[in-house]
């Protein structure tokens, strides 16, 4: 991304998560770091915790059983792409896009992915008035906040 870029765009992820501390904003690097955590944590809840339960459940072990977290629609959210299976931008290609434009407007930002993701249940939009703000939900509590800056 180009340093124009960057500067245009850096409020527009913010970062609030429980693993890596309470941060009023952040720039857009931890915002990535974040999401690779999302990305691991997704990795392991599929191909550790829960093939062990099923392995248990073949095996007739007895255990309690572990509720992991699905953090597939913020993966989702983050990483679609208008060529992938759901044909929507998300928000690596709707911040590229943005990048790509010769003033990058972090207004536009907000309204694409309010507007392409506002079903998606990771996808929170906060109460007007001062400043528009959508927040990301992910394992922990919120992972991701965004708002124009």
């Amino acid at each position: 991304l180009s340093p124009v870029c960057l500067g245009s765009l850096r409020r527009a992820a913010s970062i609030n998560a429980e693993y890596m501390g309470n941060f009023k904003e952040n720039s857009l690097e931890q915002f990535c770091i974040n999401f690779t955590n999302e990305k691991l944590q997704s990795y392991f809840n599929e191909n550790i915790i829960k093939s062990e339960q099923e392995e248990y459940i073949r095996e007739s072990v007895f255990w309690t059983p572990i509720d992991v977290p699905d953090n597939e629609d913020l993966i989702v959210l983050i990483e679609s792409s208008t060529k992938g299976p759901l044909k929507k931008p998300g928000f690596y290609e709707v911040l590229d896009s943005q990048c790509r434009n010769a003033q990058p407007d972090t207004e536009a930002f907000y309204q694409e992915m309010v507007s392409v993701w506002k079903k998606n249940k990771s996808m929170k939009t906060a109460r007007p008035p001062k400043k528009k703000k959508y927040r990301l939900r992910g394992r922990s509590s919120e992972t991701a906040k965004a708002h124009r800056g």
